[in-house]
Parts: structure tokens; sequence; C-alpha cells
């Protein structure tokens, strides 16, 4: 998969669902290649924006005030965005039909025919990602994901707890936390047995949803929004 596209994408996830649905079919070989590829394929949504090449159609109106610029992922969109700018300022033409009973087409063609003074261009363009980019290798890389979630889904004593433990040096605490801001991050990683009785069942409920979800730390903010699934505390 090193030239990854949309198509490689969408056969990866058809690949993941028939995964799924059918897991005591799939060998242990084809399980690694699948793991394997969705690995390569989580670096370079982490690495770029653009994991594959993308089609824009983009125009230009030159007008008295200046230039507008449009963009937009298919020729029927710009035109839809092109035509708007020609209704608001249909009344300059002196054309007596209503443009909003008109196709975008056609008001565009009425509106620039009018108006000797200003003028339109549209254009098709191919966006790439960098060819030079460098996607580090997965053993050197730790990445994740993390969700937002409110502090009420903790009691006041898990809570001040939090804060104890935050000031721990690293070795001496139950769980790896950070302290934020208004909260802490918490990783979702599983708990070792021998360290499960000594977190209250709140945070534990917490870890398990973010990791459920995919997520590889919850951020426990003050300002964040409470969840279905997950108790809330009155403090």
């Amino acid at each position: 998969m090193t030239d990854f596209a949309h198509r490689d994408h969408a056969a990866l996830l058809t690949r993941i669902r028939f995964a799924l649905e059918t897991p005591n079919d799939l060998e242990p070989a084809a399980r690694a290649a699948l793991i394997q590829d969705i690995a390569i394929a989580e670096d370079r949504f982490a690495a770029t924006p653009l994991p594959w090449p993308i089609e824009l159609h983009g125009g230009v109106i030159e007008n008295r005030n200046g230039v507008n610029i449009y963009a937009a992922p298919d020729a029927e969109t710009l035109a839809s965005e092109i035509a708007a700018y020609c209704r608001c300022w249909w009344a300059e033409t002196g054309d007596d039909r209503d443009p909003t009973h008109l196709a975008d087409e056609e008001v565009i063609k009425a509106y620039f025919d009018d108006h000797a003074c200003e003028s339109y261009i549209v254009d098709q363009i191919r966006v790439a990602p960098s060819a030079t980019l460098a996607v580090a290798p997965r053993d050197r890389l730790e990445q994740g994901r993390y969700c937002v979630i409110s502090t009420v889904h903790l009691t006041a004593q898990t809570a001040a707890r939090l804060d104890d433990w935050a000031s721990w040096p690293p070795t001496d605490r139950p769980i790896d936390i950070a302290a934020s801001v208004y909260g802490w991050f918490v990783p979702t990683r599983p708990i070792d047995d021998d360290r499960q009785p000594h977190l209250p069942d709140d945070i534990l409920r917490v870890i398990a949803f973010g990791r459920e979800r995919g997520f590889a730390f919850v951020l426990l903010d003050c300002d964040g929004g409470d969840v279905d699934g997950l108790p809330v505390q009155n403090w």
C-alpha cells in the first residue's frame, strides 16, 4: 500500500468489514497482513491532511471591488457558488427575469453578458500529497487519539485523587495521568490486574469508555460535555 489512494482506502474498509463479519474465516497470515495495512493507513492519515490526490474545481470572478475566489469539489457546486454571486447583484443587469427561477448556468451567462466590466474563469485543479512525505516507522512513533468528556463523570473524591496522583513521581502513580489546566489526561491502555484494586470504579469506567471507542487518551475537563453511558455525579 505504498501508493495509497482513495480506492485503496475503500478496499481496506471492505476487507476490515469482511474480517469483522466472519472472523473465523481469516487465516493468520491474512489477519497479520490486514493489521499491517491498517497500520500503514493510520500513519498516512496521521502524517498528512491529504492522504490521496483530489480534484478541485476553482473559479475566479474579477469585479470592480477586486477578486472573488471559489473552490468546490465538483463543477455543479462551483457553478452554484458563482451563480449565487450573480443572483446577489442581479439587479445591476437590468434583466427583468427572476434569477431564482433560472438555472445556474443561465444566470451566470446572462449576468456576465451584461457586465462588460466583470469576468470570470473556471478551471479544474489536481492537488496531490507531497512527494517527499516521510512517514516515521511505527516502532519509533507512538500515535493516538483522545476524546474530551466532563469531569462530572467522576466523584469529587476521585477528582481529588487525580489531583494528588498528578503531583507524584511517575513511577509511583497508580496510572500515568497528566494534569491539564482544567482536568486530567488519562490513558486508556488496559490496567494491570494488580493495579485495578487501587483505582476507583468511576475512573475504570472512563478508561473502558475511551478504549472501547478507539481513543488512546480521555481528557477529563470541567468544560467538557457529559456523555451517555457514564454516570453523572453532582458536585
